[in-house]
């Protein structure tokens, strides 16, 4: 297989243009490259952060986060009917403690009390493959100021042109 030869400002705008149409491969190697998704902080996250507290504050250990619509009478006072992936997204800023794998239950963390008691800041984007945190904005945010966050679609449009600047970064800070 024949090798293409690329300036570095070509590669990076292959690069560039690749991660915009979700490709996510190197224009160097060919190997498939994970494109870290970026996960801002708003006022859902709260809201769910908040609906489990008030759960374990009630005497509740574990609170059930579901999307589904069903839910079981002896479950209904500690279970919070929302988006779940949500309650996932808390846990990589370490605010909430997941039960176990895939179990759908959450506890708050002494650092998701501060954040709702307002003593804490925490990044305002979290960048991460999987459950893996790669990188955290360096902008910090207090929990009235994400009360009033709602999910900011010029963020999302201009994504990938950030992801290829975040990387770049990445890059030269080795």
């Amino acid at each position: 297989m024949a090798t293409q030869e690329f300036t570095l400002r070509e590669a990076r705008e292959l690069y560039a243009e690749r991660v915009k149409a979700e490709t996510g491969v190197c224009p160097c190697c060919m190997r498939k490259v994970d494109v870290p998704n970026a996960y801002p902080l708003s006022s859902r996250h709260v809201g769910i952060l908040d609906r489990v507290a008030r759960i374990n504050a009630r005497g509740f250990e574990w609170a059930r986060v579901q999307r589904s619509k069903r839910i079981a009478d002896k479950d209904l006072a500690r279970t919070v009917q929302d988006d779940d992936s949500y309650a996932l997204r808390l846990l990589l800023w370490g605010l909430l403690i997941s039960k176990g794998h895939r179990s759908g239950e959450y506890k708050i963390s002494q650092a998701g009390l501060n954040f709702l008691a307002g003593t804490l800041a925490v990044p305002s984007i979290v960048y991460a493959i999987g459950k893996k945190v790669i990188r955290m904005a360096p902008t910090k945010l207090f929990v009235d100021e994400v009360r009033r966050v709602k999910i900011d679609k010029e963020f999302y449009d201009n994504y990938a042109l950030s992801v290829v600047q975040l990387q770049m970064n990445m890059a030269g800070e080795k």
